[in-house]
């Protein structure tokens, strides 16, 4: 199950208020456009969740494939999300770009537990630490 890395200056702050922080901004700022820190937005809120959530484990199960014919093959929310993009392909192939989706959807992303693990740095007195939440 992918984990999110966090560093920190140990001595200053400590976990819990971390994980605070993480809890809060899940609520307040959210993730992307159309956000709450936008204004007007109610999409991009997220909350923390420990390896053995039950709507984690439904959101995971089909796993990165899923993401990336998802975005190889986009679903309209809409009829006017629909238009929006129909207008967008044709737009696309007049202009001789590249569809963005695709080459998204093609590239490979190197997936949380593939990353380098380093757990204590102690360079010129940096007492950092790397917490993994599950």
């Amino acid at each position: 199950m992918p984990l999110l890395p966090v560093r920190y200056i140990k001595p200053i702050i400590r976990e819990r208020a971390i994980v605070n922080l993480l809890a809060a901004a899940g609520m307040t700022q959210g993730i992307g456009d159309y956000r709450q820190e936008k204004g007007a937005g109610a999409y991009g809120c997220f909350r923390l969740a420990g390896a053995d959530d039950a709507e984690l484990g439904e959101l995971m199960q089909y796993g990165r494939a899923a993401q990336v014919a998802a975005l190889a093959h986009p679903e309209p929310y809409d009829t006017e999300t629909r238009d929006l993009l129909a207008w967008f392909d044709v737009e696309v192939q007049r202009r001789g770009f590249e569809d963005a989706a695709a080459k998204h959807a093609a590239a490979a992303i190197t997936p949380p537990d593939a990353l380098p693990r380093k757990r204590r740095s102690r360079k010129n007195g940096d007492d950092s630490i790397e917490a993994r939440y599950e």
